[in-house]
C-alpha cells in the first residue's frame, strides 16, 4: 500500500495572515479559484495525490466556514472538522492531532497556500532524514514578505546554525515526524508555526514547483484569470468567440458559467470569469475582471481590472477600474493594479499580431466607455 495514504493531512489558519477580504462574510479559503474554493480546490487535489484523512481547522467563531467545509465531499477523503478557540496556537493543534491520531509523520498546510503539484518530491526528500520537521521554503524575490524571511533567519541561527544571507521565507507547507509532535521537548511549546519547532529539527527545501501562496485579494484575482487563461488554452481557445444575435461579445478567454446571465450586448474582455447566478446587463463591459456568484453589472457599467464578490452590484454607468466592489456603491481600492497589458497588446497575444475583423468595431464601442490607453 502507498505510504501517502497513511499520512494525515492538516490544515492550519495564518494568524498573521495580511488578507483584504474581497467579501467580508467568507474566510479566504473560501474564496473561489474558477469554480472550486481554494480549500476544495486544496482537498481535492491531495486526494487525488493519495491522501485520506484531512484535518480542517475551524474557530468557534468561524460559522459559516464551519458550514462550508462540512458540506464538502471529496471523493476517497474523509474530512473532519478540528474546533479550536479564537487563539489557540498552532503547536497546541498538532499536539491534539497528534494524540487522537496516530501516524508516523504528517503533512501541514498554514494560511491560503495553493498547492499546485504533487508533494511526492517534497515528502521523498523528507524522509531522508529521521526526526525532522522539513519545511518548504521560497525564495524572497521582494520585500514583500522580508519581514517573514528575517523573522526565519533569526529563528535558525539561534540554535547555534551560522545562516548568512538568508533569502528565503516559510511557503507555508511542512513535513513533520511523529517523534517530534510526542517529544518531551514539544509538550508546553505555544507558538506558531515554523517557530514551534526547535532549529535544530528545522530542514529548510526550496521546492518552487511544488506550491504558490496567495496572501490578497489581488492574487486571488490574477490565480481567477490565469485558470481562465488555462481553461482557454485545455479547450483549444473554444471559449474565445466573435458573439452573435444571441450572445455577447467575447475576446480572450472569457468563461462565463452556465447558469449566469449575461445580456448579448454586453462586451466581455478576457481573461475574465463570469461566475455561475450573476448577471451582467445590456451594454456592459467586463475587461480582465472576475464577477463572483450572485453579482449583478447594471446596464451600461464598466468593470476594468477589478473583482467584483459574490452578491455585489454595480450600478448603471458606473466606472468600476482596479477595486474590489464588495457591495452596493462599497469599494475598496487595490494596492495592485493589473495593468500588465493594453487591450492591444491582448489582440497581440491572442491573434498573433494579427487585428480581428471584430477589432474596430470594439474599439468603437469601448471608446463610449473608458480610455483603454492604461
Amino acid at each position: 500500500m502507498d505510504m501517502i495514504t497513511k499520512i494525515p493531512v492538516v490544515l492550519v489558519q495564518d494568524d498573521h495572515l495580511a488578507f483584504s477580504g474581497a467579501d467580508a462574510a467568507s474566510h479566504p479559503w473560501l474564496l473561489r479559484i474558477g469554480f472550486v474554493s481554494l480549500l476544495q480546490h486544496n482537498l481535492a487535489l491531495l486526494a487525488e495525490e493519495g491522501f485520506r484523512t484531512a484535518y480542517v481547522q475551524v474557530r468557534e467563531n468561524q460559522e459559516k466556514l464551519h458550514s462550508e467545509v462540512r458540506k464538502l465531499k471529496i471523493p476517497g477523503m474523509q474530512i473532519k472538522v478540528v474546533q479550536t478557540r479564537e487563539h489557540t496556537s498552532h503547536a497546541k493543534i498538532l499536539r491534539h492531532i497528534a494524540a487522537k491520531v496516530p501516524a508516523q509523520s504528517y503533512v501541514v498546510l498554514a494560511g491560503t497556500v495553493r498547492v499546485l503539484s504533487s508533494l511526492r518530491p517534497f515528502l521523498h526528500q523528507h524522509r531522508q532524514g529521521e526526526g525532522v520537521v522539513s519545511m518548504l521554503v521560497r525564495p524572497l524575490y521582494s520585500g514583500a514578505r522580508l519581514e517573514q524571511a528575517r523573522a526565519l533567519q533569526a529563528h535558525l541561527t539561534s540554535a547555534e546554525k551560522r545562516v548568512e544571507h538568508w533569502q528565503h521565507y516559510p511557503a507555508g507547507v511542512y513535513a513533520i515526524d511523529a517523534e517530534v509532535l510526542r517529544s518531551a521537548a514539544f509538550r508546553t511549546v505555544d507558538a506558531a508555526l515554523p517557530f514551534c519547532f526547535s532549529a535544530a529539527t528545522l530542514r529548510s527545501i526550496e521546492l518552487a514547483a511544488v506550491s504558490d501562496e496567495l496572501y490578497s485579494t489581488e492574487e486571488f484575482l490574477q490565480a481567477n484569470l490565469h485558470w481562465a487563461e488555462e481553461q482557454a488554452r485545455v479547450h483549444g481557445n473554444s471559449f474565445i468567440t466573435s458573439g452573435g444575435e444571441h450572445a455577447p461579445l467575447r475576446i480572450g478567454p472569457v468563461i462565463i458559467h452556465p447558469d449566469a446571465e449575461v445580456s448579448a450586448s454586453a462586451i466581455l474582455i478576457g481573461p475574465a470569469v463570469i461566475a455561475a447566478g450573476s448577471r451582467v446587463e445590456s451594454r456592459s463591459v467586463i475587461m480582465r475582471s472576475v464577477v463572483r456568484e450572485g453579482a449583478i453589472i447594471k446596464t451600461g457599467a464598466v468593470v476594468q481590472d477589478a473583482w467584483v464578490a459574490r452578491n455585489a452590484v454595480v450600478k448603471p454607468e458606473k466606472k468600476v477600474r482596479d477595486r474590489i466592489v464588495r457591495g452596493v456603491s462599497r469599494t475598496q481600492a487595490l494596492s495592485s493594479p493589473f495593468r500588465d497589458f493594453t487591450t492591444s497588446r491582448l489582440h497581440e497575444e491572442e491573434t498573433g499580431g494579427q487585428q480581428t475583423a471584430a477589432a474596430p468595431a470594439v474599439q468603437r464601442v469601448l471608446g463610449r466607455f473608458l480610455d483603454t490607453s492604461v
